[in-house]
């Protein structure tokens, strides 16, 4: 897999999931929708105890049912498969979108109970209390282990039940509303078996919070649908769902393997760089180049992020992309911006290439150069890509 890094400027070969929980329920029936009011899921006795001590400690955050199934088969499926580091966030997604979930800015915290493990999720939870409107834990045993999984979510949308498997020819009306003041949602994108992108139209609804995006399709296969809502940092990605159109949904997850990069020397910048031509190569678009002045403009956003404890487009003095080429005298005739936290800077690629809002300033025909920067944060990578047509 290194070597393909090397030689092609590939992502590593996924792999399908090692066995996940074959328990009776509620596990084996996916859902046929995303969204909607789920059904109660009550708290086991364990996880009931944790959850009253937490409850006291937090400003508000609401007890989420698909969240706790969520974290519960997460605890379960980390007990029977051994995933490496940065494997679980792929089993964690997959298991909210089977359960009908829709938040896709997850925040998990994974702990073996016992030796100090509740102690640690109390000031985790201390420690980020106001980040979260809605919350899940869940508890899975073997033998002598126990594993706990939180996720916390800052959810700043519902959505009405939409299909996983809509039909061909159909238009989906898909229809949601806008739960935190001050957020909205900015934009709507479907990413499209063969890799392109569709903006669609957001349509709000006068005198409400509510909106709609209509969506049809022609082809059967996966599609990726995008909703980005707009807050203090700029556009972020609320919702990103698979869409199986004429198909049945996938039933296990696909991930990327840890370690996919263990023995590459070159810098996380060239890396990324390899993979984004390869890719715009395979679609018969030019490559980009290397341009160390947009280096230096998604280099100082990234620092500037993790100095100032924020993640996003825009800075909390308010700067966004144009300004900062700007302020180095820079005029590109078109510019954009992807940014990304991961594992690694390929789990950072897959994410940015599934998204399909971000996809579409990966693959544009309408920028000629590039600049990336990746700095590690604790056990994470955060990256800027800054595109450019001069």
């Amino acid at each position: 897999m290194i070597m393909a890094l090397g030689c092609g400027g590939e992502l590593p070969t996924v792999r399908e999931s090692p066995a996940l929980d074959e328990s009776p329920t509620p596990f084996q029936q996916r859902s046929s929708h995303y969204g909607g009011r789920p059904d109660p899921v009550p708290l086991e006795p364990a996880e009931e105890a944790i959850w009253s001590n937490l409850e006291s400690r937090m400003l508000s955050c609401t007890l989420d049912p698909r969240l706790v199934s969520a974290a519960r088969k997460h605890a379960r499926d980390l007990l029977a498969s051994g995933l490496g580091p940065g494997e679980d966030i792929d089993h964690l997604r997959f298991s909210l979108e089977f359960l009908g979930g829709f938040d896709y800015a997850l925040a998990p915290f994974v702990l073996e109970m016992g030796k100090g493990g509740e102690e640690a999720l109390e000031r985790h939870v201390i420690d980020h209390q106001g980040d979260w409107t809605h919350c899940g834990l869940g508890l899975a045993s073997v033998r002598d282990r126990t594993i706990a999984v939180w996720i916390g979510v800052r959810r700043g949308i519902d959505i009405d039940p939409v299909p996983v498997s809509p039909l061909i020819g159909r238009v989906l009306a898909v229809r949601g509303r806008v739960v935190v003041d001050g957020m909205r949602v900015s934009s709507s994108f479907l990413g499209l078996p063969d890799g392109s992108v569709r903006r669609l139209a957001t349509t709000q609804i006068p005198g409400s919070d509510d909106f709609e995006v209509r969506v049809s399709f022609d082809r059967p296969g996966r599609h990726e649908l995008e909703l980005q809502i707009e807050n203090d940092c700029g556009p972020e990605t609320a919702v990103l769902l698979p869409l199986y159109v004429g198909g049945d949904p996938d039933l296990r997850p696909i991930i990327v393997p840890s370690g996919a990069m263990a023995g590459d020397l070159r810098p996380p910048e060239e890396i990324l760089a390899q993979m984004i031509n390869s890719a715009r190569t395979k679609a018969n678009l030019p490559a980009l180049i290397i341009d160390r002045r947009l280096e230096s403009v998604a280099r100082s956003h990234t620092k500037d992020m993790m100095a100032l404890g924020y993640f996003g487009h825009r800075s909390p003095d308010g700067t966004l992309l144009e300004d900062r080429l700007s302020t180095r005298g820079l005029a590109p005739s078109s510019s954009a911006e992807n940014v990304a936290r991961s594992h690694d800077v390929i789990r950072a690629h897959r994410n940015l290439m599934r998204s399909p809002s971000h996809r579409l300033n990966t693959m544009s025909r309408e920028f000629t150069h590039m600049g990336i920067a990746v700095e590690q944060d604790g056990d994470s990578v955060v990256v800027t890509e800054v595109f450019a047509r001069w």
